[in-house]
């Protein structure tokens, strides 16, 4: 485990891999976190990414709001990242919980580095539900939350 220097994290999601859920009403796709050359939970994690825009836009206003922590939790399986805000950087942990916790990396990010990777993560998914006719509470309210970042 070793401290990942500001600016080398990111979200990274494909475009590409986005799917309606049966439903028709959500998407999944493939989303994960890089700090360094390390994918969390894993290079090629498929999630509900429409509800996981939700809720780290929510968890990044947590932050913001408070100025303490946050969590930003994955819908399946049992992963997160631990988030502590000290001034304007962010100290972020990813856990793999599924036996003993288990801090995978950890890592620091601006604050405005992290409201940036969150809110284009947001962004990009509002862009496709909107090409695809993709409607319910679920975007609107991501798209209510991104206007307020």
């Amino acid at each position: 485990m070793n401290a990942t220097q500001l600016e080398d994290v990111r979200i990274e999601t494909r475009v590409e891999s986005y799917q309606l859920t049966s439903s028709g009403n959500g998407c999944t796709g493939i989303i994960a976190w890089k700090a360094g050359g390390e994918y969390f939970p894993d290079e090629g994690w498929n999630d509900f990414i429409l509800v996981l825009a939700r809720w780290w836009l929510s968890s990044l206003n947590e932050l913001l709001g408070s100025g303490g922590s946050t969590v930003f939790q994955f819908m399946d399986g049992p992963f997160y990242i631990e988030c502590v805000r000290t001034g304007t950087e962010v100290q972020g942990k990813f856990i793999d919980d599924r036996r003993n916790r288990r801090i995978v990396s950890d890592w620091k990010l601006s604050v405005s580095g992290l409201t940036e990777q969150v809110t284009e993560f947001s962004k990009s998914i509002l862009a496709y539900c909107d090409q695809n006719n993709i409607s319910g509470s679920d975007v609107e309210e991501l798209r209510r939350a991104t206007e307020v970042v």
